[in-house]
């Protein structure tokens, strides 16, 4: 919106509100008709919004957001172990991922692309992954 349409509207806003209203009131059917119509053409994009949103949240859509978002940052996507309730991937490099706690992750603030950070995290990453993974036998 330009800056005198702008303007206008909002030195005329009241005048707007009103003339819209006398102009529903005396095209009551039309404009039922209008909306029904709109109903009806909308139904499948409603239900195409709840099954797309259904699948980002299950496990298998969350993954590929995950996988999306490395590779428009042009990290890759390796997992070294299994995405678990409560977790976070950590690029340990810009290839290899590991699954560790959400409030380990964000204990020490790090950036792989300025290098900030990345050894005191992957330490902590890395020792997680051995005590909780390898021991346990959770890997692929």
């Amino acid at each position: 919106m330009d800056s005198y349409n702008k303007k206008y509207y909002q030195n005329h806003k009241e005048q707007e509100k009103e003339d819209r209203r006398k102009y529903y009131q005396g095209h009551k059917e039309q404009e039922k008709k209008r909306v029904k119509k709109y109903n009806q053409s909308s139904k499948g994009k409603v239900i195409k919004k709840e099954v797309d949103r259904k699948y980002r949240q299950s496990s298998k859509g969350k993954e590929i957001k995950r996988k999306g978002n490395a590779k428009r940052r042009q990290f890759g996507f390796i997992p070294l172990n299994k995405s678990f309730e409560g977790s976070e991937a950590h690029h340990i490099d810009f290839q290899r991922v590991i699954y560790i706690p959400r409030r380990l992750h964000r204990s020490i603030w790090h950036s792989i692309t300025l290098g900030i950070g990345m050894g005191k995290i992957n330490k902590l990453a890395l020792e997680y992954y051995d005590k909780k993974v390898k021991n346990k036998g959770l890997n692929k």
